[in-house]
């Protein structure tokens, strides 16, 4: 007899699938017949140096979906500037804001677990206080990443 998934399964499921694309149009070749520019970079989100975001917005002219990137590194490397500007390209030109995010390393000192995933929380809250600025739809926020990344868009998934 065969068994249904649960929702989280489901969930789980394609949050791997949508890794994996993302893993593919994030690769680190160089954009064929573009260059881009974030709107704002540098952005900080807390008081740390490493909290800090790129924001790449899309011409629309009514609040609009956001995608945020988190990058791989085992949570001890890593920068927000490996994603690929196709996939940037890709979103903005189809009306959905970008957004790549740095974290916390956890060093096992100061900066333990879950403290790289409260980063990750923290971003998204900060980019939801910036919704009406960014022209942000706050209830259309999507996370993803590689590795680490993908761990921390899960940990912000399944929780409040």
């Amino acid at each position: 007899m065969a068994r249904t998934l649960s929702h989280w399964e489901a969930f789980i499921g394609v949050a791997i699938f949508f890794g994996f694309l993302a893993y593919l149009a994030c690769s680190r070749e160089e954009p064929s017949a573009y260059e881009f520019k974030a709107t704002f970079t540098d952005v900080s989100y807390g008081p740390a140096q490493q909290q800090a975001l790129d924001f790449y917005q899309a011409r629309t002219d009514r609040p609009a979906p956001l995608v945020a990137y988190f990058h791989s590194g085992s949570f001890i490397s890593g920068d927000k500037s490996d994603c690929h500007a196709g996939l940037v390209n890709v979103l903005n030109e189809s009306g959905i804001h970008f957004a790549t995010v740095n974290y916390r390393y956890a060093d096992g000192k100061q900066v333990l677990f879950p403290e790289p995933q409260r980063d990750g929380a923290r971003a998204v809250q900060f980019l939801r206080s910036k919704a009406r600025e960014w022209n942000i739809d706050p209830q259309r926020i999507a996370c993803f990443g590689e590795s680490a990344g993908a761990g921390i868009s899960l940990w912000i998934g399944f929780h409040d």
